[in-house]
């Protein structure tokens, strides 16, 4: 919230000084706030705004940019396919610039839009490259969350519980810790997860109440957190309180333009029930 507000308070600044470089930065940020937010008709016009501007320039990072954004778009509004071709053209546009971060923003969200569409392979594929990448650069613990998150939960959608429990246990240890785009808080719901698939229903759900706990803005890690502790309370016999969650998450999932957890929401709630 404070990034859009940022991002809307000195956007006249920078169109009154005729700074085109600004401006579009300044748009795709707001935009991507905006998504985050559940906000995706405002975020989708802005970072379409953006990218034109950036387009004119022919500036590749801020085209990578705001196809990032309009990726993250297209994924909250459940068009998976549209996701990931965006998402590939911001790799190509980051790759040609060079830019870590850009690549780093670009492969994993694309690598999530893999794994929420049944391929853990291309998404664990996407995870080790930006891995890889952030290896060999000075890259904060902060910046790892997201990759390494993604990584350990395509290791649980492919089975490899063992080693999701060990990533997504380390990322849980410091859930105080700040991250950069990627809420811990749904690593922490991750951990979770994993606990419950290996068969440990009190440490999930003493995990799972941890990560609802967590401060996030964003609409997904909401409702993963939420429906990740109804599951948790199901198995652990607290069939009364996992529904009154459940049916938490699922608001919470069509309380916004946002509908990609919907469907999620929706079985958790069924499960429950």
């Amino acid at each position: 919230a404070e990034a859009r507000r940022l991002a809307t308070a000195f956007l006249p600044f920078g169109e009154r000084v005729g700074e085109a470089w600004v401006v579009g930065t300044l748009r795709a940020v707001g935009a991507y706030a905006a998504a985050e937010l559940g906000d995706l008709t405002e975020a989708d016009a802005a970072a379409r705004r953006a990218f034109r501007d950036f387009n004119e320039r022919d500036d590749d990072w801020g085209r990578g940019l705001s196809l990032v954004v309009r990726g993250v778009v297209a994924r909250g509004l459940g068009e998976p396919a549209h996701a990931r071709d965006l998402l590939t053209d911001a790799l190509t546009c980051a790759e040609a610039t060079g830019h870590p971060l850009l690549v780093g923003m670009a492969g994993t969200v694309r690598g999530f839009v893999h794994l929420e569409a049944g391929n853990p392979a291309a998404a664990a594929a996407d995870a080790d490259r930006v891995l890889r990448l952030m290896a060999g650069q000075n890259v904060l613990p902060a910046v790892r969350v997201g990759p390494r998150a993604l990584r350990a939960l395509a290791d649980l959608a492919a089975g490899d519980t063992g080693r999701a429990l060990a990533e997504l246990g380390e990322i849980a240890a410091d859930a105080t810790e700040p991250s950069l785009l990627f809420p811990r808080r749904q690593a922490v719901a991750g951990y979770a997860e994993a606990l419950l698939a290996a068969a440990r229903p009190e440490a999930a759900l003493s995990w799972a109440r941890r990560a609802v706990e967590l401060p996030a803005e964003d609409v997904r890690s909401r409702v993963v957190a939420g429906r990740v502790l109804a599951a948790a309370l199901a198995g652990a016999g607290e069939r009364t309180e996992a529904l009154t969650v459940a049916a938490s998450a699922v608001r919470e999932a069509y309380g916004t333009q946002q509908i990609s957890e919907r469907v999620a929401a929706d079985a958790t709630l069924a499960a429950v029930g």
